[in-house]
């Protein structure tokens, strides 16, 4: 399939559900051969990719990557282009009251170095007040109401200066299934929270959670000093126990395995880059550790009576950073924007 099916694909916006029982026979699989087998090694950059794009059980696509396409490019023989630093779009889709009110719940710009040593989660309020092109100036999640992914990746381009290389859309569903699929993952909170959903509790620290608690954590903001932006932060913390579980399992050790989980329904990535060209460049990655951002608070204003979000001036830092490829020494020098993934 090349770029303008892609691309073509992507936009038709069908809904697709994941072939759970699909990558519930590729895990319990590897499982067993786990047990057999723990000396493996790991590729971390495409436990990226593959975390980024199966943690979702409802993508805005039927399209699907062939397995023949992705073989050539999963064996270790095959030359590699000159690593450079990657930058996706991950979007969280809320959808109210049915597919025409769907916006993006979370917005999430993913950094991978040209190391392929080090992966950032980069959030941004689904409330920040930018101009949208064609829809004058609104809340950056309707961009998705109004134009899907392709304008929400335009919209965030031209809001950072940073050239997006593809972007995966998700739902909420998808995480409960994948996780479920998964055994749970570890998420470790710095704080109790309680939910205001469902009156459930969870405690500070790390614990195990299924995919409904999963999603019902990331739900939370209510009660919490930075409502969403605290919210963003336990996307991210749930993210990266989604890509620890997949490293944890040790699902995608070899090109069959990757394969075999990427010809899941619904795997796809828009945008300038192919899906096949992104794992070509992730490929050389090894064991990469998730590194979460966002901002430390509320810079807030109201706007014809709403109440909307700015960046602060620490924002215009952090985006040259990613263009240098150089997001850690900001991270050393903004501690209070970084996620304690740990508690």
């Amino acid at each position: 399939m090349n770029d303008d099916a892609l691309r073509a694909a992507f936009a038709r916006q069908e809904v697709e559900e994941l072939d759970v029982y699909a990558l519930r026979n590729a895990i319990d699989t590897e499982a067993g051969r786990r047990r057999r087998r723990r000396s493996l090694a790991l590729t971390g950059g495409l436990a990226v990719l593959v975390a980024l794009a199966i943690t979702v059980p409802l993508l805005l696509t039927r399209g699907t990557v062939p397995v023949v396409n992705l073989l050539p490019v999963l064996d270790s023989s095959a030359p590699a282009d000159p690593p450079k630093p990657l930058n996706l779009l991950l979007l969280g889709e809320d959808k109210r009251g049915g597919m025409d009110s769907a916006r993006a719940d979370t917005i999430t710009i993913v950094h991978v170095s040209a190391s392929r040593k080090q992966v950032y989660l980069i959030s941004l309020s689904r409330d920040l007040y930018v101009e949208i092109p064609g829809h004058g100036k609104d809340k950056i999640n309707s961009a998705y109401y109004y134009g899907g992914p392709k304008l929400v990746m335009q919209v965030v381009s031209k809001l950072t200066g940073v050239p997006l290389d593809g972007a995966v859309a998700l739902n909420y569903a998808a995480m409960r299934s994948i996780i479920d699929t998964l055994g749970g993952v570890e998420v470790c909170l710095k704080q109790k929270i309680v939910s205001t959903h469902t009156n459930a509790v969870f405690p500070a620290g790390c614990q195990t959670l299924t995919g409904f608690q999963a999603d019902d954590l990331a739900r939370q903001r209510q009660g919490m000093s930075a409502g969403g932006y605290d919210r963003d932060r336990n996307g991210q913390r749930i993210l990266a126990g989604v890509a620890a579980k997949i490293r944890e399992l040790d699902l995608i050790t070899d090109p069959v395995k990757v394969s075999r989980l990427l010809s899941v329904k619904g795997v796809v990535v828009d945008g300038p880059t192919s899906a096949v060209k992104l794992v070509d460049q992730l490929r050389p990655a090894v064991s990469a550790p998730i590194t979460g951002l966002g901002g430390p608070g509320f810079h807030s204003a109201t706007v014809d009576g709403r109440a909307v979000e700015t960046l602060p001036a620490e924002a215009s830092t952090l985006f040259r950073a990613i263009l240098a490829d150089d997001v850690e020494s900001f991270a050393l020098a903004h501690p209070q924007w970084v996620t304690a993934m740990k508690g």
